[in-house]
């Protein structure tokens, strides 16, 4: 019974993140007044790393730690052709909101390790 208690918990958790990494992009793209080719630009950009993330799950023969390795590069990968669709303004309106992104992240982390 603590098992099943857990794994719910687990999926809690994991859909509470999803939906928060949603709303953090939601509410990103509309800060960026993107075009609507723009858009279609971004769209594509997310289902190609979606496909790419679905192969990398599919690559069980994997270390952790290459997985995470393969993961963070995709992010990267993602997160640099993004910023190559943006203008200067939207590229600095876009490093402002990661920073305020990763400040509340950390201060939150800091509340939860007090």
């Amino acid at each position: 019974m603590m098992a099943l208690a857990t794994g719910a918990q687990a999926q809690d958790s994991v859909s509470h993140k999803t939906h928060n990494f949603r709303h953090h992009h939601k509410e990103m793209y509309k800060n960026l007044n993107l075009t609507d080719e723009q858009k279609q630009e971004v769209k594509k950009l997310n289902t190609d790393f979606r496909a790419k993330m679905e192969e990398l799950k599919k690559q069980d023969h994997l270390s952790v730690k290459e997985m995470n390795e393969k993961k963070s590069a995709l992010f990267n990968e993602r997160q640099t052709a993004f910023k190559n669709v943006l203008n200067d303004e939207q590229k600095t309106k876009f490093d402002a909101q990661q920073k305020q992104f990763k400040d509340r992240k950390m201060q939150r982390r800091g509340k939860d390790a007090a």
